[in-house]
């Protein structure tokens, strides 16, 4: 979410619509993010998960993570 700030403050209104480079730059980043297939499991009953916050005045992210122990 925080990431993506620069691309937020474009859709607020206003009179002058300006794409700078930042929001170009932003944009691409969150492109190749978004393209990349992202790791998902299914949690085993009762597996221990992590959840990380974090929130400022601007944005709220969450992720999930499960506590795998590596398999031999």
């Amino acid at each position: 979410g925080e990431k993506a700030i620069p691309l937020y403050r474009l859709l607020r209104k206003t009179e002058n619509f300006v794409w700078d480079a930042e929001a170009d730059e932003v944009l691409e980043s969150l492109k190749k993010q978004l393209s990349q297939a992202p790791i998902l499991a299914a949690p085993k009953p009762k597996e221990p998960m992590l959840l990380y916050i974090l929130a400022n005045n601007q944005a709220v992210s969450v992720v999930i993570v499960l506590k795998r122990k590596k398999e031999v």
